[in-house]
């Protein structure tokens, strides 16, 4: 799993296009409960607009993508909402400045090497708790489980929502 992880860091700027259904099933375990209708969503790793593509109408919405000029970890504004699937290899950043930027939460695709109590831990000290994880893996990825993570500002997360049926995208 190491290896994985290690060969995608060196791969240009780890990119693993997100699978529209899986976009879908991510998408959908925020809206039907989470976002409102004047909600501000960002999709901060654009791609090839998986995500953003499939926001709902109805909500303001942005979008960054180093590679189109526009570099997330410059992005100051405030949101409701991010979801997204970040470069493993800078989870860390990305975590701390979802925190920043976000009011209400975040939802990210992130390696199970990623989910680990001490980014969990600091996640909370910021107000951020895990709400849902959805565990999945898609097929042409780096071919280990992958988790959807839906973080809530003070959520609770002793409620956490687990989808722990592995789904193969």
């Amino acid at each position: 799993m190491i290896a994985s992880l290690n060969k995608a860091r060196k791969s240009k700027n780890d990119v693993f296009y997100t699978p529209d259904d899986l976009a879908d099933d991510c998408i959908s375990m925020i809206v039907n409960d989470d976002i409102a209708e004047k909600d501000f969503l960002l999709d901060p790793f654009y791609g090839q607009g998986a995500f953003y593509n499939k926001f709902p109408a109805k909500n303001p919405k942005d979008w960054c993508e180093i590679e189109m000029g526009r570099d997330f970890f410059e992005y100051t504004d405030q949101v409701d909402w991010i979801i997204s699937n970040p470069p493993f290899s800078k989870m860390s950043k990305v975590l701390d400045h979802c925190a920043k930027i976000c009011r209400k939460g975040f939802g990210l695709i992130m390696s199970c090497l990623h989910l680990l109590p001490n980014r969990i831990n600091k996640l909370e000290k910021k107000g951020f708790v895990p709400t849902k994880i959805h565990l999945f893996k898609v097929a042409s990825w780096i071919g280990f489980p992958c988790f959807f993570v839906v973080f809530e500002k003070g959520g609770d997360s002793t409620d956490t929502i687990f989808a722990m049926k592995p789904l193969m995208y």
